[in-house]
């Protein structure tokens, strides 16, 4: 099981399709260590009942590298000790825009996050930027290869938006001279960004990024969206909580409350780990979960509702179901018909 830290909301840049602007533009600073031992002493509590004894620590944000290499070092030797007294394996993970690398975090990295960092980039974007909106994405890219060259795997999660939608075999490229796997993901709407692509134009793209990918005899690279969608065609299973039945990870905030999802704040809180008991967590999960449309009517008669289970159940809370929806059965039609064309068998 994944469980999400923010230990800030804050953050050095103000990209406009953020769904957590705003909490990003109040003051919430960075997160207290007592505040973050209460908890890590929760999560051991909740791994203890449910009989977790493998986990991942998510640092996320905002910006978790806003966080004090001195008090980032602290909440890790922390929670470390704690799980590893209670026989839980426990790693560590973290998405930044890395722009705040510095050779404090590189060597924190090296010996807490098994010496691999996730970052978040954009090809030819005007929507990841500053404040003053001064596009940011060179200049992460810039930090990336230097992060790679202390030593460090770098992996990415880029946007496909309509900056570069038109771009896709430069998109492609870049990361793959680069020598950097990454995942996609599309633009979606917000209450402060609507400027989204068309399903018919993101499934062409998408289309067009598989053929470039599977085709590259060198395999410098990952896509993890299309090793995914590969797994599910043939075995059936995902280890995605996109996919699966039941999400699998829980987010925890720095003021203290928890959340079943990054992105399901619109539903609001779960528990507050300062003072709900784990029981009262599954509880009001149950009931939040309870209280959704969990299956459209159209998923009974899809042939990928038993791989799929629906998609993300935040997009359904979010209305962005049929776009979802929509673009994974095409893209999960082209690539069952090239496999099957490759003589691979699938469940499908």
């Amino acid at each position: 099981m994944q469980f999400m830290f923010k230990p800030t909301y804050s953050c050095n840049l103000a990209c406009k399709y953020c769904h957590v602007h705003k909490n990003r533009d109040a003051s919430h600073g960075v997160i207290t260590f007592e505040l973050a031992k209460a908890l890590f002493n929760w999560i051991l509590q909740y791994c203890l009942s449910k009989g977790i004894n493998r986990i991942d620590i998510l640092w996320h944000g905002g910006e978790p590298l806003l966080t004090d290499h001195k008090l980032m070092l602290s909440i890790l030797d922390y929670y470390n000790d704690i799980f590893k007294k209670n026989d839980i394996v426990c790693s560590s993970s973290m998405q930044t825009n890395l722009l705040l690398m510095n050779d404090n975090y590189v060597s924190i990295i090296k010996k807490y996050f098994n010496k691999t960092i996730g970052f978040s980039f954009d090809f030819k974007s005007k929507d990841r930027c500053y404040r003053n909106g001064a596009d940011a994405s060179s200049e992460i890219w810039q930090k990336a290869l230097w992060t790679k060259e202390q030593g460090i795997n770098v992996g990415a999660i880029t946007q496909i938006t309509k900056d570069n939608i038109d771009s896709i075999k430069d998109l492609y490229f870049l990361f793959r001279n680069a020598g950097i796997s990454f995942k996609y993901s599309r633009i979606r709407n917000t209450d402060n960004y609507k400027d989204i692509l068309t399903d018919e134009s993101y499934i062409d793209a998408i289309i067009q990024l598989f053929n470039l990918w599977i085709k590259d005899e060198t395999q410098l690279i990952s896509i993890s969206n299309f090793r995914e969608y590969i797994q599910m065609l043939m075995t059936g299973n995902s280890l995605s909580c996109c996919y699966q039945k039941d999400c699998n990870i829980l987010s925890f905030t720095n003021q203290g409350y928890i959340y079943f999802c990054d992105r399901s704040y619109g539903v609001g809180a779960v528990g507050d780990y300062r003072k709900s008991s784990v029981n009262d967590v599954e509880q009001a999960i149950t009931k939040q979960i309870r209280s959704l449309d969990m299956q459209k009517p159209t998923c009974k008669k899809c042939i990928y509702n038993k791989i799929c289970n629906g998609g993300c159940l935040v997009n359904r809370i979010n209305g962005w179901y049929p776009h979802e929806c929509n673009a994974t059965k095409s893209i999960l039609n082209y690539i069952g018909d090239y496999l099957k064309k490759q003589g691979y068998e699938t469940v499908i």
